[in-house]
């Protein structure tokens, strides 16, 4: 019944998608580009009236939807069968790869950031006034993080009906949909040749950087068992992203201690000096890992905003089918490219709520588009500007207006000598971007959009090792958001960009583009052995929440919170971050009394009072704080919940804080041998 139920759930959110971008198309035209603006437009303006007036439960929505899309399609079911199809394609394609590999990875971890883009979502779940309650942190409002992408995932979740971990799962594969089919659309203005703009995609969405083709020749393993060929596979993508400051310490052959020398100790700048961690992500990795974070969210604005220029500045090298013929296109193609230009610079401030590193790198981008109008005498139009800009930032000032009094200080600072990225790590990773940029530049010598393609991603890799944002991190990991956020952004788009461009050059340049983009998708093979080789425990549970289900204890009170009248749980806090705490509440649907602490007191400023909070939650799991019942009564706190670790733990913590509570909260016992009992706790 799952499988059915998946099925039918794809099938709608494709007909409603594609309804959405046929209905536009009179205005934009392009099927995909259509798709993504009609989808992040009806987001946007339902997260703008939410901060108004919270809509809660909105399944209603959906057979509407369903039925208008369905006419829409009828309506240009002629122009379907005649080709337009083949532009659906590139999107369904990419979706159904995420979705299996959702599929055969559901399960939402905790070694990464799944947990926290859960509860995220689950802050929008209930549809309340923006901003939202915090799910970790109940006693404040969510209005402290770029949250966009979330609350599109929750948006969903309300209107087909869906708790927070089946949405994120789907959501994950819907934005893998869009960026697949709009890097698909990118190269095919500028190359006519199908398989060389298969090899550009499966670059972007699966490629490594340039340490990919390298892995294997510079760290040495030897897998004997199934599994282990995965965890090698694993450690060899994690090397790719994580190499500079910390897999490169992994390096075991003589090649790669020749290509990546290790500081000896006497080289050190000071005795204590660690190796910066200076991490790069791209997609490929993300689906590893399976986390749905905003750089997922600052990857689709980045494809958007060159799908815009794209269209704007190159005349389309297309093959039969891929467009409609020009007579069936709108009359009026200056309202078209007006719509375009609105669309490309409404993209920086949809970056400020979906991935705030990165409005300063869309930011150049979209001012470096507008220099380059004027270089080639062509000036942009000034009113669709100012009116894409200017609408988009009205849209997003409820949110902005309460976000922006809440972050974190982060002054821009010039990069220190000891923060730089040592050379041969910096062109380990960057060697592809480097070659598409230098040829790029030598294509610009008859091709100006060539040169202001280059020159601006060449500026902003530069100012990456100049400048850096100033977080709280410091010592070895002072640059590593910046890197994190910076880095994969550009990398990215400039894979996309001049990869590209070169295809749709002389030979020689596809040659080269050609071999570049071969050798960082070798990382597939990596992909592929990982999902062949690794155990899928959980495979077709697209909730994420088998690991509690696993357990039938853990699986009843589980199923006891998601009934349960909504109210803050408590669950043993074990450490700072990437622990199961909070996750009974979580996949429930209920609020954390503590959540994740560590990333609390980051987001909210070093706030002391949540490690205070933290602390008194391990005193109280060991029976051990005094007045535990005003703690609780602070707290609103409605479920306590006592499970297998907290037994393991303190194996007679139960009966210390039964003696403590007992006046206020009944316990329930799910099971139970003599003394041993397992359950929870509700408020009388």
């Amino acid at each position: 019944m799952s499988l059915i139920f998946l099925g039918l759930l794809s099938l709608l959110l494709l007909v409603n998608l594609a309804g959405l971008a046929l209905l536009l198309r009179p205005w934009l035209q392009h099927h995909l580009l259509a798709k993504t603006v009609g989808m992040l437009g009806f987001t946007l303006l339902f997260f703008f009236i939410e901060h108004f007036a919270g809509l809660g439960r909105l399944t209603w929505i959906w057979p509407l939807t369903t039925v208008v899309s369905v006419i829409t399609i009828a309506c240009y079911w002629a122009e379907i069968k005649a080709g337009l199809w083949r532009q659906e394609l590139p999107f369904v394609i990419a979706y159904t790869y995420a979705l299996l590999w959702k599929f055969s990875f559901p399960d939402i971890g905790i070694g990464t950031e799944q947990m926290t883009d859960l509860s995220f979502i689950n802050n929008y779940l209930p549809g309340a006034t923006l901003p939202p309650q915090d799910s970790w942190l109940p006693a404040f409002k969510f209005n402290m993080y770029y949250s966009f992408q979330h609350y599109g995932a929750a948006l969903m979740a309300r209107i087909m009906g869906l708790e927070g971990g089946y949405a994120l799962n789907m959501a994950y594969a819907v934005t893998m949909g869009f960026l697949g089919s709009l890097a698909w659309f990118v190269t095919s203005r500028f190359s006519a040749a199908r398989w060389s703009r298969v090899v550009l995609v499966v670059a972007i969405m699966l490629g490594g950087t340039g340490i990919a083709p390298l892995t294997h020749f510079i760290i040495h393993q030897v897998p004997t068992t199934r599994q282990a060929y995965a965890d090698a596979a694993s450690d060899d993508i994690w090397t790719y992203m994580r190499f500079a400051g910390n897999f490169d310490e992994r390096v075991n052959t003589q090649l790669g201690r020749a290509l990546f020398p290790q500081l000896l100790p006497q080289e050190r700048p000071t005795p204590d000096f660690q190796p910066r961690d200076l991490p790069l992500e791209t997609i490929g990795y993300l689906t590893l890992v399976g986390d749905f974070h905003p750089p997922l969210g600052g990857f689709l604005l980045l494809f958007l905003a060159l799908a815009c220029i794209a269209v704007l500045e190159v005349a389309p090298r297309a093959t039969p089918g891929d467009t409609l013929q020009p007579e069936s296109w709108p009359q009026e193609p200056g309202i078209r490219d007006a719509f375009l230009q609105g669309i490309l610079v409404a993209t920086v401030p949809l970056t400020l709520i979906t991935n705030t590193w990165v409005v300063p790198l869309q930011g150049v981008l979209v001012m470096a588009w507008l220099v380059y109008r004027y270089s080639v005498h062509r000036p942009p139009d000034w009113r669709a500007v100012l009116i894409g800009g200017f609408v988009t930032m009205a849209l997003i000032y409820p949110f902005f207006s309460q976000f922006a009094a809440q972050t974190l200080q982060t002054p821009i600072k010039l990069v220190e000598v000891l923060d730089h990225t040592p050379v041969s790590r910096f062109i380990g990773l960057h060697w592809p971007t480097i070659v598409l940029c230098v040829m790029t530049l030598i294509l610009a010598r008859r091709n100006r959009f060539a040169l202001f393609i280059g020159i601006t991603f060449a500026f902003l890799l530069l100012m990456s090792e100049i400048i850096y944002v100033d977080d709280p991190m410091g010592d070895r990991y002072n640059r590593l958001n910046t890197t994190l956020k910076w880095w994969s952004w550009i990398y990215v788009g400039m894979v996309l960009s001049m990869g590209s461009i070169c295809l749709g050059a002389g030979k020689w340049a596809r040659a080269i583009a050609l071999v570049v983009l071969v050798l960082i998708a070798t990382s597939s093979v990596d992909m592929a052995v990982y999902w062949a080789c690794n155990a899928k425990p959980s495979i077709g549970k697209m909730a994420g929440n088998q690991v509690l289900k696993n357990d039938p204890i853990d699986r009843q009170i589980l199923e006891f919170l998601k009934v349960a009248p909504r109210g803050v749980v408590l669950e043993s806090v074990d450490g700072g971050a990437y622990m199961r705490s909070s996750a009974f509440a979580l996949f429930s649907g209920q609020l954390s009394a503590n959540g994740w602490p560590d990333n609390e007191t980051l987001w909210r400023g070093n706030a002391n009072h949540i490690q205070i909070d933290a602390e008194k939650n391990r005193l109280f799991f060991r029976g051990q704080l005094p007045d535990a019942l005003s703690w609780l009564e602070i707290n609103d706190v409605r479920y306590i919940l006592w499970v297998l670790r907290d037994h393991q733990r303190q194996s007679d913590g139960r009966a210390r804080i039964e003696v403590q509570i007992s006046t206020r909260y009944a316990w329930k016992a799910m099971w139970q041998e003599q003394a041993f009992e397992l359950g929870y706790w509700v408020r009388k």
